[in-house]
């Protein structure tokens, strides 16, 4: 399946006068989008949350409560880390959030995240922002193309995926 967005360097190459690294990309509306696919991904952790909550339950109940506080910590970080990274990191790098609004992750080189930077990233975006009260998100409102602080330390942009039109 080929990539929606060639390279960067072949863009600013086919674009004279493009904006660099993000020549070819659209970033219009790029904020909203990313809090409505937030939004779309908490509710769809959430129900992931809550049947693993129940599964939970059914084995606290089975090890005589042994296993509750582990598998409640272990289930949440793992459902927590593990949904954005496996689909930011695999073939569409999307959560199906991203998806619904027409999203995707690219490096500044134009290549899709990896599975090893798509977990950093989100490690970063939880400890970064629940530490700092979520006051970090105001860095989206202040950039041309809505990036947050993980996308400047992981090397990232968030892209519209539908493609540019020539004028």
């Amino acid at each position: 399946m080929p990539e929606s967005y060639p390279s960067a360097s072949s863009v600013a190459l086919a674009q004279p006068g493009g904006d660099g690294p993000f020549a070819g990309w659209r970033f219009e509306g790029i904020t909203v989008r990313r809090i409505l696919a937030y939004a779309i991904d908490v509710a769809l952790v959430g129900v992931l949350l809550a049947l693993a909550m129940f599964a939970g339950m059914v084995l606290t109940v089975l090890t005589l409560g042994l296993a509750g506080p582990l598998l409640g910590l272990v289930s949440f970080a793992v459902i927590l880390v593990g949904y954005t990274t496996l689909l930011v990191g695999g073939p569409q790098s999307a959560t199906f959030g991203m998806r619904l609004v027409g999203i995707e992750v690219r490096r500044l080189d134009g290549r899709r995240p990896d599975y090893l930077l798509a977990g950093v990233s989100v490690v970063l975006f939880y400890v970064l922002h629940v530490a700092t009260s979520w006051l970090l998100l105001l860095v989206a409102l202040f950039n041309r193309r809505g990036r947050l602080v993980q996308d400047f330390l992981c090397g990232t942009v968030v892209v519209r995926t539908d493609p540019v039109t020539e004028r």
